[in-house]
Formats: C-alpha cells, structure tokens, sequence
C-alpha cells in the first residue's frame, strides 16, 4: 500500500512539476486533480503537437508557406522522417496544424522547441519570432506497468503556461503608399 501511494504521489509531482503549479506537500485520499493537470494526461505514448497560424492583415492569393521548426534538445524522440533532432513543418493555410507523432518508448523528461522559420515573402511585414518550450514527461503506471504521458508549453519569452502554441503573422497592406520621414515611397 505504501508503494503504490508513494507511486501516486510521484505521478502527480511530476504532473504538477510540468504545468508549473503546486500542490500541496500531502494529497489526502480522494484529492482531486486541477482540471489543467487532468486534461494533458495521455493514456497513449504519443504525442501529436498542434498548434495555430493566425494572420493579421489582408492574406494575399495564394498565401504564402510558413516554416514551423521542432527541436529535440539531448536526444528527445522525434516524429518519423525528422532530420535529426528537426522537423521542419511547412503549414499552408491558417488554423490548426500538427506534427506527425512523436512515439515514446521510455520513461523521462524530454524537452523541444518549437519556432517559426522567418521567410522572406514581400507580403508578409513580420514574422512571429515566438518560441515555446514544450516539457513531456513519461510516466509508468505501477500497478498497469503501462507508459503515459503529461505535458506543459511555455511561451519562453513572457513564462506564460500556453494549452496550444499560436503563432501570428501580420501581413502587409496593399493597395496603400507608405512615406517614410526622408521622404521614401513604398508600395
């Protein structure tokens, strides 16, 4: 019985650890779970990131391909076909878009980034230069002696707990003329 409450216990330190929350020192029995905790508990071990590419500004005809780049950092298993510790993703159209899976065979901490690749398209004005860190940590289930997963996303640069990575490119306006201060014309 003590080995299996410590098992607990463990699991949900780590579940806690990765979404960057704290619990109490003691979880009585029947303690239950943030919702934020429940929720990035997978019953698989395998993850399949997604995340959204919004735009600001009018989206020119055809819309032009961003580049999203995940990096395993010290050797964290990647999806099929990754060059690599990358796997560049090359996204279309706006709204959802996912990396292909990414098995896990082992129990531990494994850690990646995920960024966009700048462009050099004219229509777009500014490329969003956010990196998220992603932290999954695998698990083994004592008594089931089965693997699962928990996960947290961070925005690196404001510390901010993320569900889901946005990335937001602003696209420039068309149809106006821009006049710098030195008196230089743009289209």
């Amino acid at each position: 019985m003590k080995r299996r409450m410590r098992s607990i216990l463990l699991t949900l330190l780590a579940a806690v650890m990765a979404l960057g929350t704290v619990l109490p020192a003691v979880c009585p029995a029947g303690t239950v779970l943030p919702a934020a905790v429940a929720a990035t508990v997978q019953q698989d071990t395998s993850l399949v990131l997604s995340f959204e590419v919004n735009a600001v500004g009018t989206v020119p005809s055809p819309m032009p391909a961003f580049t999203f780049r995940l990096t395993g950092l010290d050797g964290a298993p990647m999806p099929e076909d990754a060059e690599g510790d990358t796997y560049d993703l090359k996204v279309e159209k706006l709204g959802t878009a996912s990396f292909p899976a990414i098995a896990f065979t082992g129990m531990g901490l494994y850690e990646y980034t995920l960024a966009q690749v700048p462009g050099n398209s004219a229509d777009v004005e500014k490329y969003d230069d956010t990196v998220y860190r992603i932290k999954v940590y695998v698990l083994r289930d004592e008594e089931t002696n089965s693997l699962y997963l928990v996960y947290s996303i961070r925005n690196e640069t404001t510390g901010e707990k993320v569900d889901v990575p946005e990335f937001e490119n602003r696209f420039r306006a068309k149809g106006y003329t821009v006049i710098n201060q030195a008196g230089d014309t743009f289209d």
